[in-house]
């Protein structure tokens, strides 16, 4: 017999990692108001269709007492529902029964007849977002309004492809992935109890790869166990399970977090020579780079066999290198797929990271001072913004102009932003909303940039044009708000070093999103 139908839970204090669900349901039972409809949702193998059989257990045991919920699990109906063989307990898959005529006669008809031997006729639909339009439209009613011996439990790992007219007649209960710790002391119960020893690294790596799911990882275990041998070790793991890349996930990691772009590129080509998957090593990267975000915000998160190295890792990062970090190499993951060398991606995110140079912004020269300056005259104080009113000298009476005493006020220097962070974002966004324009901005240096005024300049003069008209410039200048934060207007001027090309073409290849090569 397979693992998970040895071990499959049989009462309600057996499910693992459901607390909030069981609860509710076993106080319903014990108060008798349960309700005619349920919908049970979340990730696949984490006890949906186990907690289905297990409620029709105990609303169909004739030995149950009142006050109770758990089944007796000894009785005829008890075994007959645990081995799916009740008449009066219908398992339907809908993958396999989409159709409405399916529905009408599998499911509408026969709930208008009465349980042969139990208290309920149970419904249990497991993938019931399976289920054609016409198959929801024509069970709606009877869902809405089922016979008082009816009652139905749908199961699905998809709700959002429910019609809203279904989930709205069920109590809906939201399954969760099944916790860390809770995994590892259930695998070891098992493993314990089939007299096998297994390492503390293999047990790491079963629950990482199962991802929550209960019934993965029991799968996975009894594979072990079919190795024969009774001390499962991480070496024999790896017949069965790919070898984990933690380790060498930390040691990238911890050369990116010292900006050393040789040794980064040591390791991924030592990734290279052992033939190493690109996409689950990459993902293990982006999984440990979610454990140093966790980290960075609560000192007491921990997650996985590597607490102490990601702790170490976590204190030479600030938060913001981190989301950096996990957004580079989530990008670079979807090209591994098409890149002609597969390492390529990982690799151009490591030279993109140890490249950056966030801090070398230029220093804006702070603006003209357009505050107002204060004059003060023996007995009062006049108020003049400068940029607004001027008086000329002349029109000032000398005897009174050689009484003011000119004092200026601290001028609030603007904020300066480092664009370093913002830049590639704003650089995306535009890509998404204006293709053309990327290929100009990509050419354009960031000289300066505060919380008031970002200041490009550009190769060519027609870049300049391209970017200065007053529609362009408008959209850029909004999406470069939207994702600083600041109203930022652009100012832009062309780069006088670089030699300026025939006009004409030189437009004419912008339009199209290009340059001229000479």
């Amino acid at each position: 017999m397979a693992l998970y139908h040895k071990y499959r839970p049989q009462k309600f204090t057996d499910i693992v990692g459901q607390e909030h669900i069981v609860q509710t349901i076993q106080n319903q039972i014990s108060s008798g108001r349960t309700a005619h409809a349920y919908l049970f949702f979340g990730p696949r193998g984490v006890g949906k269709t186990t907690l289905a059989r297990i409620l029709a257990k105990s609303l169909n045991c004739p030995n149950r007492q009142t006050i109770e919920s758990d089944p007796c699990d000894n009785c005829d109906t008890c075994r007959e529902i645990a081995n799916a063989r009740s008449i009066d307990v219908i398992e339907i898959d809908a993958a396999s029964h989409t159709q409405v005529d399916n529905v009408r006669e599998n499911i509408i008809e026969n709930s208008q007849f009465k349980p042969t031997k139990s208290k309920y006729k149970i419904f249990i639909i497991d993938e019931v977002h399976m289920l054609s339009n016409a198959s929801f439209n024509a069970l709606l009613k009877t869902l809405e309004e089922p016979p008082s011996h009816v009652m139905f439990i749908l199961a699905t790992t998809d709700p959002q492809k429910l019609p809203a007219t279904i989930i709205s007649r069920c109590q809906r209960f939201s399954f969760l992935r099944i916790p860390t710790n809770l995994m590892k002391t259930q695998i070891e119960k098992i493993a314990d109890s089939e007299n096998f020893k297994i390492d503390r690294a293999v047990i790491d790596r079963i629950i990482a790869k199962s991802e929550g799911c209960d019934r993965d990882a029991l799968g996975l275990l009894e594979q072990l166990f079919s190795l024969g041998e009774k001390h499962i070790t991480s070496e024999l793991s790896q017949i069965f399970l790919p070898p984990s890349f933690d380790n060498d996930a930390l040691t990238l990691i911890s050369s990116l977090a010292e900006f050393n772009i040789e040794k980064s590129l040591q390791t991924i080509n030592g990734l290279t020579e052992n033939s190493a998957n690109f996409i689950e090593f990459i993902d293990a990267l982006i999984g440990i780079l979610r454990d140093l975000l966790h980290t960075k915000i609560d000192n007491q998160y921990e997650n996985g066999a590597n607490v102490s190295e990601t702790r170490s890792i976590a204190a030479k990062l600030t938060l913001h290198q981190i989301v950096t970090l996990s957004d580079i190499f989530s990008r670079r993951r979807l090209e591994i797929k098409t890149s002609p060398i597969p390492s390529l991606p990982l690799e151009l995110g490591a030279v993109e990271w140890c490249t950056r140079d966030e801090t070398n912004i230029t220093t804006p020269t702070p603006a003209p001072n357009t505050s107002p300056v204060r004059e003060k005259k023996k007995g009062a104080d006049i108020n003049i913004t400068s940029t607004e009113t001027k008086i000329p000298n002349e029109e000032i009476p000398k005897t009174i102009k050689d009484e003011i005493e000119t004092e200026e006020l601290p001028v609030t220097p603007e904020t300066t932003i480092e664009i370093g962070t913002i830049w590639p974002n704003f650089l995306k966004a535009v890509e998404m909303k204006n293709p053309a324009l990327i290929f100009i901005l990509k050419m354009a240096t960031v000289n300066s940039c505060t919380d008031q005024i970002l200041n490009i300049s550009v190769p060519y003069e027609f870049h300049c044009a391209k970017l200065a008209e007053k529609t362009t410039k408008h959209n850029l200048e909004q999406i470069l708000s939207e994702i600083s934060g600041h109203k930022i207007k652009f100012v832009i001027s062309v780069n006088q070093s670089t030699p300026e090309t025939n006009n004409e073409l030189s437009s004419l290849a912008a339009d199209f999103g290009g340059t001229v090569i000479a």
